[in-house]
């Protein structure tokens, strides 16, 4: 019982860890070196998983019974796989690199360096193909933002007081001014919870795209300039902030403090009716997606029904990753990647979702390789 518990304790350790935490995966592996048998450094191979055997061999005692056949193993099969594996990786990379395809390049240099017993330089490569893929992410949504405001305040240009024929407060004029009010108050209200969001996220770079847009239409809020200052903190120093194009003012009236009852009733888009049968199809994306744009329009207990599909979404995200789960425990790793890509097709900010696939699918590249060379081709 107490070696069961131990494994356990050293299976929950090592998955938990980074992908390019071979030395750590070997101090684990070493602290617990008493388990480490012949038997189960083969299984190790043969599974794929190339660094934990290798750090299972070469942590093992050499008055263990198997020391003789497991060294014969690291020479001849698990070393050679190694090698192969880091070759292949690098030279994937290499090749993204030239290619300019930044992001595939920054993850092939972490999965080469995973096979490297010096990988200093490799993540160091890996970090600046990601400083290119953020300098990308930030110039292109940052470029797009901007013309969406300059287009959105510039349409105010074209309201003007209602003739003096008219009332002054004629109501179709005033309709359409309101209109055009709720629109942009939506879009800076989104744009600071999408700021926080990305923020939390890790992307700072969008974050600050879309503070920036907050900022462009609630200039002197203080809550919006601290966010802004967290923001630029989380950034990579390295990146640089595109100049913006100096643009005329606009005549725009400050944003109104309204509350949720204050914009005018209309029929929403889509019905209670429509979202549930969505819901009744299992089509639980789309379902959510109805049911906050049903939200938005003020539908009828919007907020209970958007809570009751997301409920069910994520009931739904849970059944696929505990499936891929079992699928993983059973060595069936491409059924695992495929229920797993299905959890977090539903609910991509779960991070141990994210996490567990990419381990699945790094596990199916490596596997992959292996048998390709093994058979030949």
């Amino acid at each position: 019982m107490t070696n069961r518990r131990t494994l356990l304790i050293l299976l929950l350790l090592t998955t938990a860890l980074p992908a390019c935490a071979s030395q750590k995966v070997a101090a684990v592996r070493g602290a617990f070196s008493f388990l480490n048998t012949y038997e189960s450094i083969q299984k190790d191979y043969e599974h794929g998983h190339i660094m934990e055997a290798r750090a299972a061999a070469l942590s093992m005692a050499k008055d263990k019974p198997g020391y003789a056949q497991t060294q014969k193993l690291l020479k001849e099969k698990i070393e050679p796989a190694r090698l192969r594996l880091f070759r292949h990786y690098l030279n994937q990379a290499r090749q993204a690199k030239r290619q300019g395809v930044w992001f595939k390049a920054r993850d092939l240099y972490k999965e080469a360096a995973t096979f490297s017993t010096h990988n200093a330089a490799l993540l160091k490569a890996a970090a600046a193909m990601d400083l290119k893929v953020r300098q990308v992410r930030l110039d292109t949504v940052l470029s797009r933002r901007r013309k969406e405001d300059a287009t959105l305040m510039s349409w105010l240009d074209s309201y003007s007081p209602p003739p003096r024929q008219l009332d002054p407060q004629d109501e179709p004029f005033a309709h359409d001014m309101d209109a055009l009010q709720d629109w942009i108050e939506d879009r800076a209200h989104d744009a600071y919870i999408e700021a926080k969001r990305n923020l939390r996220l890790g992307y700072p770079e969008v974050a600050y795209a879309d503070i920036e847009s907050y900022l462009r239409f609630e200039p002197d809020s203080s809550y919006g300039q601290r966010l802004m200052e967290q923001i630029k903190e989380a950034m990579p120093k390295e990146l640089r902030i595109p100049a913006e194009k100096s643009t005329r003012s606009h005549r725009r009236p400050p944003l109104r403090r309204r509350t949720s009852g204050q914009r005018q009733a209309s029929q929403p888009s889509v019905s209670a009716a429509e979202i549930r049968e969505l819901m009744n199809q299992k089509r639980w994306l789309d379902a959510y997606e109805a049911a906050q744009t049903y939200q938005r329009e003020n539908g009828k207990d919007a907020a209970r029904l958007l809570k009751e599909v997301r409920a069910r979404l994520e009931k739904a995200a849970e059944a696929a990753f505990k499936a891929g789960r079992i699928a993983f425990r059973a060595e069936d790793i491409d059924t695992a990647v495929k229920q797993w890509r299905r959890a977090v097709a539903l609910q991509p900010d779960n991070a141990q979702y994210s996490e567990n696939l990419h381990r699945a699918e790094q596990l199916q590249e490596r596997l992959k390789v292996l048998r390709k060379r093994t058979s030949g081709h």
